[in-house]
């Protein structure tokens, strides 16, 4: 990927980690694998049942600020609880009304 300085200059944005392949090396890969286009390899990798008739529709793009603050806003509604598993398992009497 080739960028000018402008634009690598731009640190609130995801950059390289988050922008895929431009044409021309998606069109590489596609000619590693023998295909001509990503549409046709996707169709025969991906389970018919799986594949989406039109695309996702994932909102707007977001700087890396941004996007890290509403991830943090998501996680900040998780709730903590104890785990038990590992603890180990321990043989218990069943009530005399009880029958499995």
């Amino acid at each position: 990927m080739t960028q000018t300085l402008s634009q690598l200059e731009n640190s609130g944005a995801f950059i390289e980690r988050h922008i895929g392949p431009d044409a021309a090396q998606q069109q590489e890969m596609l000619n590693a694998v023998v295909h001509n286009r990503l549409n046709a390899l996707t169709g025969q990798i991906v389970p018919k049942d799986i594949q989406l008739a039109t695309p996702p529709q994932v909102g707007a793009p977001a700087t890396e600020y941004a996007a890290l603050a509403e991830l943090k806003a998501i996680a900040s509604r998780n709730k903590r609880f104890t785990s038990y598993i590992g603890m180990g398992l321990h043989r218990r009497a069943a009530t005399a009304g009880y029958s499995a």
